[in-house]
């Protein structure tokens, strides 16, 4: 499902024809939360991208054959049909007019370009992390028995900064130095 939802449909070049139920659903303007699980995985839901992309594209400014996302081209086509005749539009046109142009590109971008909003983006690698391959068998055996003590009760909460230091000296300090260096590259 995870597949289907996330891969294949989202990157498909031709949804129409590959996943004709979901695109006629898709043109209902019908958003991820309808889903039976929405994952936020990379920048797979980065609405406040995605908006101004479909707006830019509508408004003329790129080209709306260019945006390789299904949902994003088909935003930049709503959003046009909408623009090119607000009195004639079909309720999805203005629909997706009014949340991702006006809603999302219009308030959210220019909080964003204001420097107001507070943005924060999750840190991702796919570096290996070298002091994990040497230290991270022990200190997820540390992990995994310290939290079920906690959990169970076997041992008190007021036993958390023993085990830190425990997991510090078993490697953990050169895991999130290690982390840390690849962090600070991502800024």
């Amino acid at each position: 499902m995870f597949n289907l939802l996330f891969d294949k449909v989202a990157n498909s070049k031709d949804m129409e024809k590959e996943y004709p139920e979901i695109y006629d659903y898709a043109q209902k303007a019908v958003d991820g939360s309808v889903k039976p699980v929405n994952i936020e995985f990379f920048k797979n839901l980065s609405e406040i991208d995605d908006a101004v992309t479909a707006t830019n594209a509508a408004e003329g400014k790129t080209n709306i054959n260019d945006i390789t996302k299904f949902i994003v081209q088909n935003n930049a086509r709503k959003i046009k049909a909408y623009l090119d005749n607000p009195e004639g539009a079909d309720p999805t046109d203005w629909s997706v007019y009014a949340s991702r142009d006006l809603a999302v590109a219009g308030v959210m971008d220019g909080v964003r370009k204001e420097g107001i909003y507070n943005e924060v983006k999750p840190f991702i690698t796919f570096d290996t992390i070298k002091a994990n391959d040497r230290n991270g068998a022990q200190i997820s055996k540390l992990e995994e028995e310290t939290f079920i003590k906690f959990v169970t009760g076997a041992e008190p909460l007021s036993k958390f900064d023993k085990y830190t230091k425990e997991w510090n000296n078993q490697g953990g300090k050169e895991i999130l130095a290690e982390m840390q260096k690849i962090a600070d590259k991502q800024k």
